[in-house]
């Protein structure tokens, strides 16, 4: 591109520093910002098409100099348009004003800054940046990065107002090292499917409202050293904020995800889809407030999945859905965890410990401490067929519904007596399912509780005759009143001795007569009444002495509840021995 021949003085003066790396500052004090440009005058002005030319064209530097074009407080009028340009040397806007979009269309530089400055639109779709791409403190209407390469980028303390809906297109973007992006203001959506930050990613303090429900699509996201979501720097001290939806399903974060403090709202939607997201350094969510529904189906999280202090707000719908989890260091969720709506960790694998109680975990050293606080889970846990190690919570902290079909646990904390963990299991509404009481009953056994594991057996099977039909409640409860269902059967000696007293009180009071002429045995009350309720071994005094009238009455109760007794402990001692 040719230099234009009527240069003004301004661009003449820019034109000599370039060679020697010179900034050209046009500001008229520290107070003169972009946002002051219609009181400049219009010998600020400079043309995009002569700074385009002095970057294209070929340039001697001055002795012992390197060239760059350094310019501040100018009114960059028409467009600047590098696309396609190879520049070699650094650029560097500040406070400046660009009436278009800033084209840098598949041109490649080393260092491209604008510092404090106001633009349209930043286009650098198919960008190669052998240095930092910065756009600090400016106030812009959208920014293009897609497929684009740079080293760095910062983005911190600017503006983005996006008129057509996505704020910044970073669609395949590769960065070789770090992105900052610290308490920005974003109206609009960003989108980074695809991209890959060999660094952090850092959003600390940055507030985004996404455009027709969504702020952040960035799906197959990689980041090589973590993802920052947290309050911002002491300068600001803003939390990191949403309105809409994050998108960060089959990303894959080596290092930690932190959403410390932060607050994610899309009532009624979801506020962070992570489905498949592989985190390496745990998720940590320290008094995250979230108003709307957090995936992280089928996620693998290799550290802790930390929600200590968090509150997730979704009452007519799922909380939090970790349904088939990966978790490799445990789930903490005390210290005042506040969950209103479902939580559902279904087909969840949890290596370490589930928490779900009160008590305080370390404090992160960077934080001040708090005093714990009473967790609170108003709506249904969903915990089928999830395994942890350690399942820790409070009688406090229990939900109003649980999900417990097919959970596999290895220890539970602290180790209630059976009586409290039978109302435990009792929340779960669904229906009559084994599996929970079994679980249950096997880790009362481990510990050597074993009393506490024929209690919950026994519980198990009461509530399994709720579902029974009308015979076979009645030979259950037949069952739990005579032997416990086997697991009581003490219980049958208290009704054969209550069955010899009422017998042998009555047939000492009425004497049978003898069944035959001739010699008989004598008779003895309890040897009669004994041989009445035993209904296999004989002593024979039944054989010998036949009742009239109302001891013929008794005699057949006796005959009859001997026959239920002998066969409800056999059947108890059946599934006493199975263990079914």
């Amino acid at each position: 591109m040719s230099e234009p021949d009527d240069l003004s003085a301004v661009e003449r003066q820019l034109r000599e520093a370039f060679s020697r790396g010179d900034l050209v500052d046009l500001r008229a004090g520290p107070d003169d910002g972009p946002h002051h440009v219609e009181t400049w005058d219009s010998e600020r002005r400079v043309r995009g098409e002569v700074i385009a030319a002095l970057l294209s064209a070929p340039v001697t530097p001055a002795p012992g100099s390197v060239p760059q074009l350094r310019l501040a407080g100018a009114h960059v009028t028409g467009r600047l348009d590098l696309s396609h340009a190879r520049i070699e040397h650094p650029i560097l806007f500040e406070h400046c004003v660009f009436d278009t979009r800033i084209v840098l269309t598949e041109a490649s530089t080393r260092s491209f800054r604008l510092q404090g400055c106001v633009f349209p639109y930043l286009d650098a779709t198919r960008f190669e940046l052998r240095g930092e791409l910065e756009a600090t403190g400016c106030d812009f209407g959208g920014l293009s990065l897609y497929g684009s390469h740079v080293s760095e980028i910062e983005l911190s303390g600017s503006r983005i107002r996006s008129l057509d809906g996505v704020a910044w297109n970073g669609d395949l973007l590769t960065v070789d090292g770090a992105v900052y992006c610290h308490d920005m203001h974003v109206e609009g959506t960003v989108r980074l499917p695809g991209a890959r930050i060999g660094g952090y990613f850092e959003l600390d303090g940055t507030r985004i409202v996404g455009r027709d429900g969504s702020a952040i699509k960035a799906w197959g996201l990689v980041v090589g050293q973590g993802l920052f979501c947290r309050t911002g720097y002491p300068a600001e001290r803003a939390p990191f904020t949403v309105d809409g939806e994050i998108d960060l399903s089959n990303a894959q974060i080596n290092g930690p995800l932190r959403l410390d403090d932060a607050m994610l709202s899309n009532p009624d939607g979801v506020t962070l889809t992570a489905d498949q997201i592989t985190v390496t350094g745990g998720l940590f969510g320290t008094n995250l407030t979230s108003r709307g529904e957090i995936r992280l189906r089928s996620a693998q999280i290799n550290g802790p999945l930390l929600l200590a202090g968090a509150t997730l707000h979704n009452p007519r719908g799922t909380a939090l859905n970790a349904e088939r989890v990966l978790v490799k260091s445990g789930l903490f969720c005390h210290n005042g965890f506040t969950c209103t709506g479902q939580l559902r960790l279904t087909g969840a694998d949890i290596d370490g410990q589930v928490d779900l109680g009160a008590a305080p975990l370390a404090e992160d050293p960077d934080r001040s401490p708090r005093a714990p606080a009473a967790s609170s889970i108003r709506g249904v846990v969903d915990l089928r067929h999830a395994r942890v190690e350690t399942l820790r919570d409070t009688v406090d902290a229990w939900p109003d519904e649980l999900r417990l079909n097919g959970l596999r646990y290895d220890r539970l904390s602290p180790d209630l007596p059976a009586g409290q963990r039978l109302a435990w299991l009792a929340r779960d509404t669904t229906g009559y399912q084994p599996q929970p009481y079994e679980q249950l009953a096997g880790y009362y056994r481990r510990i050597g509780h074993d009393e506490d594991a024929r209690r919950v057996l026994l519980a198990r099977q009461r509530r399994r005759r709720k579902q029974l039909n009308f015979p076979g409640r009645t030979w259950g409860f037949i069952q739990d009143t005579v032997v416990g269902y086997g697991y009581r059967p003490w219980l049958a000696g208290l009704w054969v001795l209550a069955l010899l007293i009422i017998g042998t009180t009555y047939f000492a009071a009425n004497r049978p007569t003898a069944l035959r002429a001739g010699p008989a045995p004598d008779f003895a009350p309890f040897a009669y009444a004994l041989d009445l309720i035993l209904p296999i071994v004989s002593l024979g005094q039944d054989n010998a002495w036949n009742p009239h009238g109302t001891g013929q009455v008794v005699a057949y109760v006796l005959i009859v509840a001997g026959w239920l007794l002998i066969t409800a402990v056999l059947a108890g001692i059946t599934r006493v021995l199975s263990r079914t």
